[in-house]
C-alpha cells in the first residue's frame, strides 16, 4: 500500500510502513495534555499504573 500522498516525506512513509507492519498485533497509545494544566492526565496515569514513560 502507498500514502494517499504521493510527495509524503521519507519520514512519513517509514511511518505509514511501521504501522501496516504492526496492524492487529499492536496497540498504540497515548494522551494530550491541556495548556492550562500540562501534566495533569500524565500524572494521573502515573498514580493509577505506578509507571511513567515521558
Amino acid at each position: 500500500m502507498q500514502p494517499v500522498n504521493t510527495y509524503a516525506s521519507a519520514q512519513a512513509r517509514e511511518l505509514y510502513s511501521y504501522l501496516l507492519g504492526i496492524s492487529g498485533e499492536k496497540i498504540i497509545t497515548g494522551q494530550h495534555d491541556y495548556l492550562e494544566s500540562p501534566d495533569e492526565l500524565s500524572n494521573k496515569v502515573q498514580k493509577i499504573s505506578q509507571a511513567y514513560v515521558g
